[in-house]
């Protein structure tokens, strides 16, 4: 039980680093073996990404966040802030079926989307699922998607509350104007898209609190105009 157990734990590191490695937008092949990617992904982690474990703190409108880590991707082993490529920061929430967890890609100016993943969920297969899915091309093309799109942009909600302004939404729901920060909803999985529309812009305020409280927030956030 104790070498299944580590077995098990040993798994979940190596999905998480390949997550995370992933929305960083580091430069490998997810076809090649655990057996090279294992160690190429603990030789950069230990080189180029920085860990920083939070101390609890108190985000407004959201309430107290008790552990929580993100990541800074550097391009040398210098670790030069001008050299930081990318964040990760965890992203999460319940979904239709089960609790969806991820991470999310943020741009080294701290405004755009570098990438997108979900590995810890448990959605109905051939619908929420495909949030997870590199089956097809229209499966990867749902990640894909959130490429590049604005995080730093607000809305104000009915009750006064400024909030990020990011959902997934029907195209029909997608203009000109708003396409900067929208991403199409999942076919057939309503509540999935739902549920991402709900955590992603509270994670992203979460992130940005991290960073604030760290004296590293240089993004300026603004209403879309």
């Amino acid at each position: 039980a104790e070498a299944t157990r580590e077995t098990i734990e040993a798994n979940a590191r190596y999905e998480k680093a390949l997550n995370i490695a992933d929305v960083l937008g580091v430069d490998f092949d997810k076809s090649d073996p655990k057996e090279t990617l294992q160690p190429y992904f603990e030789e950069l982690f230990e080189k180029q990404v920085v860990e920083v474990a939070m101390e609890p703190f108190e985000v407004e409108g959201i309430g107290k966040i008790e552990e929580y880590v993100f990541y800074k991707y550097y391009k040398s082993a210098e670790k030069k802030e001008e050299d930081l490529v990318a964040y990760a920061c965890p992203i999460g929430g319940g979904g239709f079926q089960d609790y969806i967890g991820g991470y999310l890609g943020v741009t080294a100016d701290q405004k755009s989307i570098a990438g997108i993943s979900f590995y810890n969920s448990k959605e109905t297969p051939g619908l929420g699922g495909r949030i997870i899915s590199d089956a097809t091309e229209e499966d990867r093309e749902i990640r894909q998607q959130f490429k590049k799109k604005s995080i730093y942009l607000t809305r104000q909600t009915e009750d006064g509350n400024v909030v990020v302004n990011f959902a997934m939404v029907s195209p029909a729901f997608i203009t000109e104007k708003n396409a900067v920060c929208r991403t199409e909803s999942i076919t057939g999985a309503t509540q999935t898209s739902n549920a991402i529309t709900t955590f992603l812009p509270r994670d992203i305020a979460v992130f940005y609190k991290a960073l604030e409280l760290r004296g590293e927030k240089t993004v300026k956030q603004e209403p879309l105009k």
